[in-house]
């Protein structure tokens, strides 16, 4: 293996383990977040609104954690918007129920690191490999 090549398996490594660390703080949110909506009657559309939100930004997040796909690295974007579009539910949720505005404070903070962990990584780091060159190769 050549240096570039080790480098390129270093950088990958730690983003798969940082990726890891993420995918465990989602985790614990999300966990969180059921627990809050547990008080919320089953006729609350914005229990399960939250909770399917929740479970698909936890299910991103965990694809990313095994080995991310260049799609997975490109998709940050839509991944950051729905980390976002969260917070206007949490929002709603927090003045229309009897659950303390604490719970949701804590959801939003932790959800705001979440965004700021994916908003931190370098997309410009993740690119496709160079394509091999054949052209010293004898092709009968």
């Amino acid at each position: 293996m050549d240096p570039i090549e080790i480098k390129q398996n270093i950088t990958a490594e730690k983003t798969l383990f940082r990726f890891q660390e993420l995918r465990e703080r989602t985790m614990k949110v999300t966990e969180a977040l059921y627990r809050t909506t547990d008080l919320f009657s089953d006729m609350e559309p914005l229990k399960w609104s939250l909770r399917d939100s929740a479970v698909k930004i936890l299910s991103k997040i965990s694809s990313l954690a095994e080995r991310p796909s260049y799609d997975d690295l490109r998709g940050l974007d839509s991944l950051t918007k729905e980390v976002e579009a969260i917070f206007y539910k949490l929002n709603l949720a927090s003045g229309g129920t009897f659950v303390a505005r604490a719970n949701f404070d804590v959801l939003e903070r932790e959800y705001h690191g979440i965004k700021n962990q994916l908003t931190n990584y370098d997309t410009t780091k993740f690119s496709l490999p160079a394509p091999i060159d054949f052209s010293h190769l004898l092709l009968f």
